[in-house]
């Protein structure tokens, strides 16, 4: 018997999480690609060099919005039972965009110009390829059939590709108190948002791991 498709409170949640960068990110959308249309580069410095670097930007947004909205559903147990066909296609859609999304902030940070200084240019490189990993062990894991391996992996590789949002609870809050951020703001913003995102997701499993040891015992 297949057992009832549930949503619980979980994917709501990341997508309530997920939808703060992806407001920006459709924000960026439009304004880069109406000033292609228009054929007006915009007076912001910042705004013109997205314009200039389109393809980037898109090979970056588009794969971040796909990485955002699929991850929630890879932890949902009643999609995994009635549609497990369904759950193989969005997780793989969901490695590749998270690929995707993690080289192309690489190529961002050394194209663009810097903004943060070195201190976020670190972070950037740093969770980017800690991004690359956890994906690389996670697919691993499920073509060797390590199902909770894998799960543990996505869930890691989950949590550093949504500190794009969790940074920003603490941007807007200093942005309205303080105005446009400095260069130490937003390195520090970046840093709290993976490292606070990495601890949850790592206490997450830590819970799982002991409930699992009392049921044994």
């Amino acid at each position: 018997m297949q057992k009832k498709f549930t949503l619980g409170w979980v994917a709501p949640t990341l997508w309530f999480l997920g939808a703060l960068a992806i407001y920006s990110a459709v924000d960026r959308m439009l304004i880069t690609f109406g000033s292609l249309l228009s054929g007006v580069i915009p007076s912001d410095p910042a705004d013109a060099h997205y314009v200039k670097h389109a393809l980037l930007i898109s090979f970056h947004i588009i794969p971040g919005f796909l990485f955002l909205v699929l991850g929630p559903l890879q932890f949902i147990s009643s999609i995994r039972s009635r549609w497990p066909k369904a759950h193989r296609i969005s997780g793989r859609i969901f490695i590749a965009c998270g690929f995707i999304t993690a080289v192309s902030a690489i190529a961002i940070n050394i194209m663009f110009p810097p903004f943060g200084g070195l201190f976020k240019s670190i972070a950037v490189y740093v969770f980017s390829l800690a991004q690359i990993f956890t994906l690389i062990v996670a697919l691993r894991a499920i073509l060797r059939r390590e199902i909770a391996r894998h799960r543990a992996w996505m869930i890691r590789a989950f949590a550093i590709g949504l500190a794009i949002s969790t940074m920003r609870i603490f941007f807007i809050p200093a942005y309205l108190l303080y105005g446009m951020p400095s260069d130490f703001t937003v390195a520090l913003g970046m840093w709290i948002g993976f490292l606070v995102n990495i601890a949850v997701a790592e206490f997450i499993l830590w819970r799982e791991r002991k409930t699992q040891r009392v049921k044994l015992g």
